[in-house]
């Protein structure tokens, strides 16, 4: 994202900037060195001037002591590093942020930026340019059961702070890196995107396929009220299955709930923890959820929504009818929402409206274009389907 300063100002210097959420720097980098001889080489391929990378996963002292293992020492670069810092048990592994940039671009760089207990973390560095500053952030997830949301929200509205300090110094800002949010609907797999089905049942879907407004009827004549009494009564069971590349049985959880006839029908796939079959990812859970902070409440699931596959899924179970997949596809385009929390969205439509609006550079450049990922599931595979989300 980047402020908008309008057309009249959109010239001068141009430069290539490319924001990368490597999972580990060192093993990035040997691949690098691997297949294309040498940092610069790969940046020199690509037209890279600035590159901003997250969970870089190193330390201080291995900065000090091997700069080199991680190209910190590139003569044709500068390069500045935020890496998580305090216990080193408790931080080796994780996060960390670092900026590579081509000789002679950077005035200064700082990682002191958000303050209020957040900087230790390795999650923004700040470097500052000619004529605008770059925000190069990995911001926090939201967590199992959104624990993690409420660290989350301080994170943002500090980095906000932050972002407009510099544009009172009269600095444009450009923010890269990881945001952990979903900001429109198509940034996620259609699969995954969310309906909240009271707001669905109450819209005009005159402009919607005949399946649309069939299936609208269908929810509001009793089978919404059929799916929500069966997820409510939902149960969760262990159960042994075959784990192929492990050559061995594993214990799971798996959603039980009651079908038309009164027998027991699995939801979904196996899950791998009771903490997960119950919901900590929101998969089948209704009801909706709220965290109590010192400022207040935050609602990071409003009740009553559910991914469109999900849904289908809980149809078939308590009326027998099978939504087509062309039906889950049109509802998921136009009558859903990402994933993302509704206090994380109100967050992001507010950085970009009001007087110092930003742009979404993607959406604004590439307005039409669809299922552009940049993160998977990679456990299973889930990159060579493209089922992922931006």
């Amino acid at each position: 994202m980047s402020d908008d300063h309008g057309e009249s100002n959109r010239g001068g210097l141009q430069l290539h900037l490319v924001s990368w959420n490597v999972a580990s720097w060192m093993k990035a980098l040997s691949y690098i060195r691997k297949h294309h001889g040498s940092l610069t080489n790969w940046m020199d391929k690509h037209n890279i001037d600035i590159l901003c990378l997250q969970e870089v996963k190193t330390l201080d002292k291995n900065l000090e002591q091997d700069p080199s293992s991680l190209g910190a020492l590139t003569p044709t670069l500068d390069t500045f590093w935020a890496p998580a810092r305090g216990d080193a048990k408790k931080c080796k592994g994780f996060n960390g942020v670092a900026t590579f940039a081509r000789k002679g671009l950077t005035l200064s760089a700082e990682r002191e930026v958000l303050g209020s207990g957040l900087d230790h973390q390795g999650r923004c560095i700040l470097t500052r340019h000619q004529r605008f500053v770059i925000f190069n952030v990995y911001v926090p997830n939201d967590g199992p059961w959104s624990r993690a949301l409420p660290g989350k929200m301080k994170f943002l509205n500090a980095l906000a702070e932050a972002m407009q300090r510099e544009r009172d110094k009269g600095y444009g800002v450009i923010l890269a890196g990881d945001l952990n949010l979903q900001l429109r609907n198509s940034d996620c797999h259609w699969s995954r995107r969310i309906l909240n089905v009271p707001k669905f049942l109450n819209i005009d879907v005159s402009n919607g396929s005949k399946q649309v407004k069939e299936a609208q009827e269908q929810l509001r004549n009793g089978a919404w009220e059929s799916v929500q009494k069966t997820l409510l009564e939902r149960k969760f069971r262990t159960c042994v299955v075959n784990a192929s590349l492990q050559r061995k049985k594993v214990e799971k959880w798996r959603v039980v709930v009651k079908g038309r006839n009164g027998e027991d029908v699995f939801l979904g796939r196996p899950f791998e923890s009771e903490d997960q079959a119950k919901g900590s990812n929101d998969d089948y859970r209704i009801e909706g959820r709220k965290l109590l902070t010192e400022d207040g409440e935050l609602e990071a699931r409003p009740p009553d929504e559910i991914s469109v596959t999900q849904l289908a899924e809980c149809i078939k179970i308590a009326t027998g009818t099978e939504w087509p997949i062309a039906l889950q596809k049109e509802l998921s385009e136009d009558y859903t929402t990402s994933r993302s929390s509704p206090c994380v969205l109100e967050w992001a439509t507010r950085i970009l409206s009001g007087r110092n609006k930003m742009v979404d550079s993607f959406s604004e450049l590439w307005p039409e274009h669809r299922a552009r990922f940049t993160c998977w599931n990679q456990y299973k595979n889930k990159r060579y389907q493209n089922a992922g989300a931006r």
